[in-house]
């Protein structure tokens, strides 16, 4: 992951100001977090691969490891890319893991490569995140500590290999992690950004826009029984004419590609109203850089919904870090599950709220963008503001 530009008002106070601390921070920070990543590992593997479906749903929140990095580390980094861009760069163990590869090959004169075309463009960090978005929906990787364990090794060995054989600094973040899209386009959002959120998407950020349309839009709708069955009415219609197709993973190809591309199809027949008479390129990096303010709101919604749901599984965890335990206690009722810390009338209001002022704001910047795609930015936004917004109501409503 790339450096973020934000510095803490406490690396420019007078304390820190002719000392070492503001060279050395990030790396404390980021030694810090790899040791915690280490432990998280090593905590979860071997446990959850002989538990029921029905168990995982249940030890996903109980384990240490998997309520760490899936409950909290990823809404947290969501959260923390929408209100201060790239601040979580700052802290990435993967980071350090990629400079100690850097290092490695240094000192024993070992000769790197240039980064290749495809990784400096970002369309290797967009594959990576599709790739991730499959081991959750197919594989269940956010379930199984086992499996969590093994993503983040092979995180950290892909980190500290690309230091080894690519010369370009932040290697693995510029090339294979797969946040660096998630970081860029949210990271917009926040009044730091600056000139970023006044420019269109690059392709690569376009491409993760119209991805996460359908996987943020799986993540909200799954909050609600009725709107749920209502998403997953096509891939269910098509499990039932063709029972040998996997049922998982005709609910990836539903949400990350064929549901996609049907509401971004929607949005150029919008845009083509509004006057756009644009190529397909560039259309989709206009409709795409109007719909990302929104996409990343509804996106922070389930975050702040996450949040709620598993951070009072946090103190259990902490006590039984295995989670085995604290799960049989809880199906046997000899302990009751935790009470959510907020509903989702209140992410659902937020989220409503802020994709108002958000448009306000849109509106007015947007002829400054690209003042020629001026009818895809728009209709980018509106198609995005106007679907979103109708899921918030009915979390305000649930």
């Amino acid at each position: 992951m790339v450096q973020s530009r934000l510095r803490w008002d406490l690396l420019s106070s007078t304390f820190a100001r002719g000392s070492r601390w503001r060279a050395r921070s990030p790396l404390l920070f980021q030694a810090l977090a790899l040791a915690a990543a280490i432990a998280l590992a090593v905590n979860g593997w071997s446990i959850g691969t002989e538990e029921t479906a029905a168990a995982r749903l249940v030890l996903r929140k109980t384990n240490l490891t998997t309520l760490a990095v899936w409950g909290l580390w990823w809404p947290l980094m969501i959260l923390l890319a929408i209100t201060l861009g790239r601040v979580w760069c700052t802290a990435c163990p993967l980071e350090l893991a990629c400079r100690a590869g850097g290092a490695a090959a240094r000192h024993v004169g070992w000769r790197r490569l240039v980064l290749p075309r495809f990784m400096r463009s970002g369309w290797a960090v967009f594959l990576a995140y599709l790739v991730l978005q499959v081991l959750v929906a197919a594989a269940s990787i956010h379930r199984v500590p086992h499996f969590t364990s093994i993503f983040l090794a092979l995180l950290g060995g892909l980190a500290l290999v690309s230091g080894l054989i690519f010369a370009a600094p932040h290697a693995f973040c510029r090339g294979l992690c797969p946040a660096r899209a998630l970081l860029s386009v949210y990271g917009r959002c926040t009044p730091r950004a600056g000139v970023r959120r006044n420019r269109e998407l690059r392709p690569f950020e376009a491409a993760f826009v119209v991805a996460a349309a359908g996987f943020v839009t799986h993540e909200l709708v799954g909050e609600v029984a009725w709107l749920e069955n209502l998403f997953h009415v096509v891939p269910e219609a098509v499990h039932r004419q063709w029972p040998a197709l996997a049922a998982e993973w005709l609910e990836v190809i539903w949400f990350l590609a064929v549901f996609p591309t049907a509401l971004w199809a929607l949005v150029a027949a919008v845009a083509r109203t509004f006057g756009n008479r644009g190529g397909l390129k560039a259309t989709l990096l206009s409709t795409a850089t109007g719909a990302a303010p929104v996409i990343a709101l509804g996106h922070a919604a389930k975050a702040m919904s996450k949040l709620g749901a598993w951070a009072g599984y946090l103190p259990l965890a902490l006590q039984d870090p295995n989670g085995i335990e604290t799960l049989h206690k809880i199906s046997s009722g000899a302990l009751s599950a935790p009470v959510p810390l907020v509903g989702l009338s209140m992410p659902g209001l937020l989220t409503a709220a802020a994709v108002v002022l958000v448009g306000w704001r849109s509106w007015r910047w947007a002829r400054a963008t690209v003042p020629g795609q001026l009818p895809a930015l728009r209709a980018g936004f509106l198609v995005a503001a106007v679907f979103y917004t109708s899921i918030m109501v009915v979390w305000m409503e649930a």
